[in-house]
């Protein structure tokens, strides 16, 4: 079933009494909300129990939902909210306020080498990556949102949104390259001996 073109259809039979037309939703959204989430927390367990608070206060704030935008930019919104209460509550936001650039040392490019593939890489250095940098990144390029959809839901200046997802491109970047060259720079070392 194409979600997107049933998801008013869905929403307003679920606000008229019908809580299985929220199934569809759920099943269509869990991956990405739960994508989502583990990239934040990087806890099965913990992204398990947020993913779930997510949906259920979805369906309790159904009806606050403005049927004349998207409904995935709205759960996500949730979603980044749950998260985030969660960080204040366990006070391990301190990577929510502008932090430094990403800091790596050389045992992280060791243990980088390993990753053969790209993205895992990529993965690898989202989780060292400034927690405000990583949600703005994910909403871009792992759920493909629109800057002012990120704005939207980051309550975020849509100026801040575009320079925190280049600025989170940009380390990825300049950690890849460091990790190639230090891979390559290994390798021309054990060919030499």
């Amino acid at each position: 079933m194409p979600i997107k073109n049933d998801e008013f259809q869905l929403i307003t039979e679920v606000l008229r009494g019908k809580k299985s037309s929220f199934r569809p939703l759920v099943e269509y959204y869990y991956p990405k909300v739960y994508s989502y989430i583990k990239n934040l927390v990087s806890n099965n367990s913990l992204t398990d129990d947020l993913t779930q608070e997510t949906f259920i206060r979805a369906y309790s704030k159904l009806s606050t939902f403005d049927t004349s935008r998207h409904f995935g930019p709205w759960l996500i919104k949730i979603a980044y909210n749950v998260s985030m209460k969660h960080f204040r509550k366990t006070k391990n936001e301190t990577s929510l306020a502008n932090s430094p650039d990403l800091q790596t040392n050389p045992s992280d490019y060791t243990q980088a080498a390993r990753f053969s593939d790209e993205k895992l890489l990529v993965d690898y250095y989202l989780e060292k990556m400034p927690l405000n940098l990583r949600i703005m990144f994910l909403l871009k390029h792992s759920l493909e949102f629109t800057y002012e959809e990120i704005a939207e839901i980051c309550e975020e200046p849509i100026g801040t949104v575009k320079i925190s997802v280049h600025r989170a491109c940009y380390q990825i970047r300049q950690q890849l390259e460091s990790s190639r060259k230090s891979i390559k720079d290994s390798s021309n070392a054990n060919e030499s001996t």
